[in-house]
């Protein structure tokens, strides 16, 4: 539904239109595109009724993405209102060509970005192009003017669902995590817990983590029923970790002075699809910063992940880590994973936990998964444990 967008970014072409550009460099740069709004509607419609997946599309796709990009947003609005009345292009067409019209303009002119989307909300509606064009027009309003954004949103509560509260939350919260917080109270999004994800989103850069994180402590200081909400966040925070090392990542922790609990949150974000090869150093953070519990169920998930990637690696791993109790959450992770398997090489890692519960646990777990093409197998481990055939 956004093809042309992204046509535009795979192509290395920006996608902002500025105010501040010199209005003859604009025209001239439009004269010179043939990027007049009737040649643009004609151009679009031409390419809606005969485009394919070949080179020669993808050519028009980046000479159409120019010219729409040099209009300004009067010759947007008319464009819209030609393919609106345009009769032989599909539905499915139509929305995705006049979503993508607003989306440029909302790159710098969210306002008239916004104001485009209300006048074809009736043909948009709130799904998929339409969703997006909206979501993206109020995001980038609230970064530059959240109050004018929220105003907006309450006026039109018959287009503006808790989706495009929430996006305009996120951009909020991109530029000033404290208005994020008004916002939050103003929009009366039905599930506050529901903003936990976009605001993690939003969180892009440690500077930006520690700002929105500053922003929840001062919330739940004066709304203390609010402490899951900011657990909710910083553990969306930890799925949403993209582009940091664990030195970094760690460094932040520590300059942010999260506590144990909001340590443990953070880290019951992560996973082995964020963590990669430094997995293991994240599995001996957990055990030595968080609280026993938390420590022995995040370094059982990410060995279970990783297990699941590459079990020679994570295997590896566990030969050499230190004995504690978190090695003893993930041999038994690790154990439970290959059971189904290789279960042999799961019954000799189960051997190596100290006698307990985890260690019976674990032993029920790999004669509970043992291939049943394997009978004898499975009935000589569950007579070694103690388990008869019937259980």
């Amino acid at each position: 539904r956004r093809g042309l967008l992204e046509s535009a970014e795979r192509l290395g072409i920006a996608t902002k239109i500025s105010d501040s550009d010199d209005p003859r460099a604009t025209k001239r740069k439009r004269n010179e595109a043939g990027s007049d709004g009737g040649a643009v509607l004609a151009a679009m419609l031409d390419f809606a009724r005969t485009h394919g997946a070949d080179a020669a599309s993808e050519a028009r796709e980046r000479e159409l993405i120019l010219r729409v990009i040099a209009l300004d947003a009067a010759e947007l609005k008319a464009v819209i209102a030609g393919l609106r009345e345009a009769p032989d292009i599909g539905p499915a067409m139509r929305a995705g060509m006049i979503s993508f019209a607003i989306e440029m303009v909302a790159e710098d002119r969210p306002a008239a970005a916004v104001a485009l989307y209300q006048d074809s909300a009736d043909l948009l509606g709130k799904d998929g192009a339409g969703a997006d064009a909206l979501g993206i027009s109020l995001g980038n309003w609230a970064k530059i003017n959240p109050a004018a954004a929220a105003d907006w949103i309450r006026q039109h509560p018959e287009i503006a669902d808790d989706g495009a509260k929430l996006a305009a939350l996120a951009g909020a919260a991109e530029s000033d995590p404290a208005a994020a917080m008004r916002l939050l109270d103003a929009l009366q999004i039905a599930d506050p817990s529901d903003a936990a994800e976009p605001l993690a989103e939003a969180a892009k850069s440690p500077e930006q983590r520690t700002a929105l994180l500053a922003a929840l402590r001062a919330r739940v200081a004066a709304h203390p029923e609010n402490a899951d909400f900011l657990s909710e966040t910083l553990e969306a925070m930890g799925r949403n970790l993209t582009g940091e090392d664990f030195p970094q990542t760690t460094g932040w922790i520590s300059a942010a002075r999260l506590t144990p609990e909001e340590s443990a949150a953070f880290a019951g974000g992560l996973s082995y699809f964020t963590t990669k090869a430094e997995t293991g150093a994240w599995i001996g953070w957990m055990a030595g910063n968080l609280p026993a519990d938390a420590a022995a169920e995040g370094a059982g998930e990410l060995i279970g992940q990783w297990t699941q990637e590459d079990y020679v690696a994570a295997g590896k791993w566990l030969a050499a880590a230190p004995e504690n109790a978190v090695k003893s959450a993930a041999v038994a992770a690790y154990a439970a994973t290959v059971a189904d398997t290789d279960p042999t090489t799961a019954a000799l890692w189960a051997d190596t936990l100290p006698e307990g519960a985890l260690r019976t646990e674990t032993q029920v777990t790999i004669w509970e998964n043992w291939p049943k093409a394997d009978a004898a197998g499975r009935a000589a481990f569950g007579a070694k444990i103690g388990i008869g055939k019937d259980r």
